[in-house]
């Protein structure tokens, strides 16, 4: 009975012998597998950098016109505004719009004494016809208004020092 008893225990170490050698032989196998997957998945990516450095360059360009896009309707827009003040102006721009000098008189006599560039100074009651097209509407004490050649009516800067 003895013998059978160690020949148990025997087979027991053996079992255990073979199923340790046999987890050692998977983990070595499937360590073997990740290497292989690591190698292949990096020769892979080796593949693919230049493909990627091709799709940068594409997307830099795209970038670049979609800034110069955005410069030109900007650019656009500014000409718009710019042609607008041109048409409630008179046809005068910034610089060479009219502005008001002085205020003088009471009541029904206000008059305004008036600066257009290139014509020098007026000095006009309201209802006078000006140069340019310009006729001036009201005098109040802290604002002249004016209809401007379009039609449109403006109220006049006064010069500042």
């Amino acid at each position: 009975m003895e013998y059978s008893v160690n020949r148990c225990r025997f087979n027991a170490k053996l079992i255990s012998l073979v199923s340790l050698l046999m987890l050692c032989l998977v983990s070595n196998a499937y360590a073997s597998h990740l290497n292989q997957k690591k190698v292949k998945e990096s020769t892979v990516a080796e593949g693919l950098a230049p493909d990627l450095t091709k799709y940068s360059k594409e997307l830099e360009a795209i970038k670049k016109a979609q800034r110069e896009s955005l410069v030109l309707k900007q650019e656009l827009q500014a000409a718009k505004l710019r042609a607008d003040l041109f048409k409630e102006t008179g046809g005068m721009g910034k610089a060479e719009s009219p502005y008001v000098l002085t205020l003088t008189g009471i009541g029904s006599q206000r008059k305004a004494r008036i600066f257009f560039p290139g014509v020098g100074e007026i000095s006009a009651l309201p209802g006078s016809h000006l140069p340019g097209g310009w006729q001036l509407a009201s005098i109040d004490d802290d604002s002249v208004r004016a209809r401007a050649p379009s039609g449109k009516y403006v109220q006049l800067p006064f010069y500042v020092q």
